[in-house]
């Protein structure tokens, strides 16, 4: 995923994966790191703003999970899960 970054860097997919793969080994905050530069890239991507929520959620930041769990509802409300409270 990181050579077919290096190959174009704008590809949101291979981002929100490569950000899924950091999160499953521990690296939190290099996940979160590709996940935010994926919703930039991409406002409207549910995909990177759900892992991002999750991300954070992992990391004990609580305030920029609910930020991105409202996010994600808000651009499909049908699929994403309830924020933490």
């Amino acid at each position: 995923m990181k050579r077919a970054l290096q190959l174009k860097p704008d590809h949101v997919e291979a981002r929100t994966s490569l950000g899924i793969a950091l999160g499953s080994l521990g690296q939190l905050q290099e996940a979160i790191a590709e996940f935010k530069q994926a919703t930039r890239l991409k406002p409207d991507f549910y995909p990177a703003h759900l892992n991002l929520a999750h991300a954070y959620q992992l990391a004990g930041q609580m305030d920029e999970a609910r930020a991105e769990f409202a996010e994600a509802a808000r651009l499909d409300p049908h699929r994403a899960p309830r924020p933490p409270p």
